[in-house]
């Protein structure tokens, strides 16, 4: 899947994406300005941790979410027929990367100076359903890293220019003959 991230005229962005299945869909974004837009930070923090059901694993099977719109590839009965089944099979395993980014963007952008073991304590504070994770595996100055990469390159974009990134389920991810898990 080729996810688009356009910057606009003020700053902010517009994203798209256009599935291996040819379907193309509109995420509706913000157009206020980011350090690192919320998309671009779930793509490279799923990517990183291997997060096959968080949000763009989800899009890329053809889950649909608020604010999305399916711009062509698709009629509107068949794309809500299998967004529900997508989101149906994520179940909590959305949920869980969902939170997990925004208490990763939250401490990252806010709590930088903490040690990591008070990085992670303030990850439970924000979200504390984060209580039973296993944070202590995570390698926060790793992706503290790669997100402050994806701020970099957004910062270093024109305005009215555009980054393309690529989403591609591992390898493991084929469940069944023709399907993805």
């Amino acid at each position: 899947m080729i996810i688009t991230l356009r910057k606009t005229a003020v700053g902010g962005h517009r994203v798209t994406a256009r599935r291996a299945d040819g379907v193309s869909v509109f995420v509706d974004a913000s157009d206020h300005p980011h350090r690192v837009p919320h998309e671009l930070a779930h793509y490279a923090i799923e990517r990183e941790l291997g997060l096959e059901w968080g949000f763009w694993g989800c899009v890329s099977r053809g889950a649909l979410f608020r604010g999305m719109t399916v711009l062509d590839g698709m009629a509107e009965g068949a794309a809500a027929e299998l967004s529900a089944e997508v989101r149906g099979r994520a179940g909590s395993r959305f949920d869980s990367a969902e939170v997990l980014v925004a208490a990763l963007e939250e401490v990252f952008a806010h709590h930088r100076d903490l040690m990591p073991q008070a990085k992670r304590d303030k990850m439970v504070e924000l979200q504390p359903v984060l209580a039973d994770a296993p944070l202590q595996r995570l390698d926060l100055d790793r992706l503290a890293a790669i997100v402050d990469e994806a701020a970099r390159t957004w910062g270093e974009l024109p305005r009215d220019a555009q980054v393309d990134v690529v989403w591609s389920p591992a390898p493991s991810a084929v469940d069944a003959p023709g399907g993805r898990s």
